[in-house]
């Protein structure tokens, strides 16, 4: 997917203005499987838009947008070790991509997100910002972004938190 994306992000940028913005865009959605039971990693987690519990996992996203193209450039599943119901399947060979996918799928998201991002900059894409939602928008990751070169575009929380940029 990574190198699909990055060919297709190059011809794109051939056919657009210099002077446009690119962002990344994360977010993350319910995928669900309530019906399932055997289902590997699979975990119990809240959907904070409806306060109601289901199970299946966490589908973090990345996509490149230039203001008019919208292109996926990346993806991972989130289980729960916390909350996990059925974990990894015992045997699985360590060095395959398989063994190291289901190893990030444990990881918090903002983790998950910082090695999406040198993923995608590693695979020669490149943007201005990152746009996130308020989920997302604290200051360990918006720190970690910054220090990958971007700009963060997000929600702040309705609280108490203040932060001081450039003094």
């Amino acid at each position: 997917m990574l190198s699909l994306s990055s060919e297709t992000i190059q011809r794109v940028l051939k056919l657009t203005s210099d002077d446009r913005n690119t962002a990344f865009i994360i977010d993350d959605s319910m995928y669900e499987r309530n019906r399932s039971k055997k289902v590997e990693m699979l975990a119990r987690f809240k959907d904070h838009a409806t306060s109601m519990f289901y199970k299946g996992f966490r589908m973090l996203t990345m996509g490149w947008l230039d203001g008019h193209s919208l292109i996926p450039v990346k993806f991972s599943l989130l289980g729960s070790l916390k909350s996990g119901i059925n974990g990894m399947l015992e045997g699985i060979d360590k060095r395959t991509s398989g063994y190291k996918h289901r190893q990030e799928a444990l990881f918090a998201a903002p983790q998950v997100i910082a090695a999406m991002l040198d993923r995608v900059i590693t695979a020669g894409m490149t943007s201005s910002y990152a746009l996130m939602d308020s989920w997302f928008t604290h200051a360990p990751l918006i720190q970690e972004v910054v220090k990958r070169g971007l700009h963060v575009i997000g929600m702040v929380k309705n609280d108490n938190k203040r932060y001081i940029v450039d003094g």
